[in-house]
């Protein structure tokens, strides 16, 4: 009875004893921790699916999505297939994440990961004239068209770094997913019949934009209002009196035409006439750039000119993007606005630049080179743009890359009135920290002894506390 007394005196002892107290609480507290930690893991998998659980700890924050982005994914009503096109053993987790953050927006948008070699196939199947899928291609397909985003347009040149480090993709892909809803009868027509040039790279790209490319006779079928524009392209021939009658008829139907004049074509006297109706002169003169920092490929005929603000040229504008011309005419301005007619420079030459005129002496710029015109009705309502630049060169395949931001939201803001999206590229490089040396010294001093002091002097009252339990 007496070793039976003293082992419960034993027990009690052990119990109530502070040191098991205190480290059966620290148990409790760790088992506590990790059911903690396994239900909230649990909890995240199950929601990470639907949901952006993920912090954006980059600098620049390149996986953030704009309001803009977030707007029109969320409007999506239809499935649509992100197919990415990438390596086995090559994966980019930037591209990864980011296009995760898209399919959380909207359970519509399904991701799914093709390997081009393996399954060569299903590369086959997006294929377009002048355009390949490889790796790192992302398409958008939503069974009735479908629009591709090349791996190159993804990443463009930042002038601060100097190197092909802005992550320019949540524009480009935001861009695909609104040409991919585009209204299903958009047509644009190129008028044949007046020995006008063929460019068959921008036919392409307004193809590539889901908008239907026709050519047509105007001297025989006029201009029919199921075209939402017309393209005329350095023409060799004048429009007859009754083109002219139906081309105006077309723009006061609230239609749009675009009209492209090189140098040293045949004089156009009846279409030159309806563009000075409309507000814009198209001259003789040949603009060359004299400001070395705008010249391109060594020639003073081809140079970057300076945007003006526009619709047209908002995105561009901020996204610090720049377009180029070549053997540009000078297209002046009549008048700001007179008639119901509304005329706005887009493009212009640098105060440097120089014209030759008729007396042969030179004249200094700045000089407009392309204009669009926005003709108003009796209640003040659009009936009609005329976008009217002096080279067909714009469109060449030599710089449609460059200029295809401005091509296409020149075309898309004349058609549907719709601004380009306005979603800055972010920069992957990263900030350096600029240290003096007197940051170094007292930095080196804080980690070397003030950090290793503070650890020693924590370390020794938890000891003196555990000591004295």
């Amino acid at each position: 009875m007496n070793k039976f007394s003293e082992f419960k005196t034993v027990i009690k002892r052990f119990f109530t004893d502070k040191r098991f107290i205190y480290g059966s609480g620290s148990v409790a507290t760790i088992v506590g921790f990790i059911a903690i930690a396994v239900l909230v893991n649990v909890i995240i998998g199950l929601l990470s699916d639907k949901f952006i659980l993920k912090a954006d700890l980059t600098e620049n924050k390149i996986f953030k999505l704009s309001q803009q982005t977030v707007d029109v994914v969320k409007e999506i009503s239809e499935n649509v297939d992100v197919i990415l096109f990438e390596r086995t053993g090559n994966e980019d987790p930037k591209i990864r994440e980011l296009l995760q953050r898209y399919i959380n927006l909207n359970s519509n948008l399904k991701l799914k990961v093709y390997d081009p070699d393996k399954d060569p196939m299903s590369a086959q199947k997006y294929k377009k004239l002048g355009q390949t899928i490889s790796a790192g291609s992302i398409v958008f397909d939503n069974g009735r068209n479908y629009m591709v985003v090349s791996p190159s347009d993804l990443q463009t040149y930042n002038p601060v770094s100097g190197a092909y480090d802005n992550f320019n993709a949540e524009n480009k892909l935001t861009s695909a997913i609104i040409s991919l809803s585009k209204r299903a009868d958009m047509k644009v027509a190129f008028t044949q019949g007046h020995g006008e040039k063929t460019i068959y790279t921008a036919e392409q790209l307004i193809k590539d934009d889901n908008i239907a490319v026709e050519k047509v006779s105007t001297l025989t079928q006029g201009f029919p209002e199921e075209y939402d524009m017309f393209l005329v392209i350095s023409p060799q021939m004048d429009f007859t009196a009754e083109e002219i009658e139906a081309l105006d008829a077309y723009l006061k139907k609230g239609k749009s035409i675009q009209v492209y004049l090189d140098f040293k074509i045949p004089s156009l006297p009846r279409l030159e006439s309806y563009l000075s109706d409309m507000g814009i002169q198209v001259q003789d003169n040949v603009v060359f750039e004299s400001d070395a920092k705008r010249i391109a490929y060594n020639t003073p005929l081809c140079f970057i000119p300076v945007i003006k603000s526009h619709p047209i040229t908002s995105a561009i504008i901020s996204n610090n993007l720049n377009v180029i011309v070549y053997g540009n005419r000078v297209v002046s301005r009549l008048w700001e606005e007179k008639n119901s007619v509304k005329v706005e420079t887009l493009l212009e030459s640098s105060d440097k630049s120089i014209v030759t005129d008729s007396e042969g002496n030179n004249v200094k710029g700045p000089f407009s080179l392309a204009v669009v015109a926005t003709r108003f009705d009796s209640e003040n309502k659009e009936a009609g743009k005329l976008f009217v630049m002096g080279s067909s060169e714009f469109l060449n395949e030599q710089f449609s890359t460059m200029n295809k931001d401005f091509i296409l939201g020149s075309i898309n803001w004349q058609i549907d009135d719709t601004e380009a999206l306005n979603i800055r590229p972010k920069s992957l490089s990263s900030s350096k920290l600029e240290m003096t040396r007197q940051d170094i010294v007292i930095w080196a001093i804080a980690s070397i002894v003030f950090i290793p002091v503070i650890v020693l002097v924590f370390g020794l009252i938890t000891w003196l506390r555990r000591r004295h339990l």
